[in-house]
C-alpha cells in the first residue's frame, strides 16, 4: 500500500501544484479528525497532566515527527518522482541501525551488510533515474 500511495500522489496530486506544506496540513487535520472519531481519550487527562509530556508528544511526535515526514514525502513525490521517492522509506531502518549503533547496540557483519545493501538499493534507484534523464537534466 505505502508502494502505491506514491504512484497515486504522483499521478492525481502532483498536476494539481498543490504546496507540499498544504497537503501534508490537510492530510493530517483529515486524520486527526478520524483519529478523535475512533479514540477513547480516557488517558488523555493523565498525560495532559504533566506538560513535558504533552508537549513532547504534539512537538515531537506530531510536528517535527509525523508532520515533517508528510511535507518530505510530498516534497520528494513531486521533485523527484514516485520511484525516486519511494527509496528514502529505506533509510529509516538505516538510520535506526547506525543510532543503535551508536549508543551501543551490537553491530556486527549482518548489520554491515543490511546497511551495504540498503545504500546499494538505494545508489541503484539513483543511478537508474540518471541514466533515464536526457543529457540536458542531469545532474553530477
Amino acid at each position: 500500500i505505502l508502494g502505491a500511495s506514491y504512484v497515486y500522489a504522483r499521478v492525481f496530486l502532483t498536476p494539481l501544484a498543490v504546496p507540499p506544506l498544504a497537503l501534508a496540513t490537510w492530510q493530517m487535520g483529515i486524520a486527526a479528525i478520524a483519529l478523535a472519531a475512533a479514540t477513547d481519550f480516557g488517558g488523555l487527562s493523565a498525560l495532559m497532566a504533566d506538560p513535558l509530556a504533552a508537549s513532547g508528544l504534539l512537538i515531537g511526535a506530531g510536528i517535527l515527527g509525523t508532520g515533517v515526514a508528510f511535507y518530505l514525502y510530498y516534497y520528494l513525490v513531486n521533485q523527484l518522482g514516485a520511484v525516486a521517492a519511494s527509496s528514502a522509506t529505506y533509510l529509516a531502518p538505516a538510520v535506526a541501525l547506525l543510532i543503535g549503533w551508536a549508543v551501543g547496540e551490537r553491530f556486527g557483519w549482518l548489520e554491515f551488510a543490511a546497511l551495504t545493501l540498503i545504500a546499494l538499493g538505494v545508489l541503484a534507484l539513483h543511478v537508474g533515474r540518471q541514466r533515464s534523464l536526457p543529457p540536458s537534466a542531469r545532474r553530477g
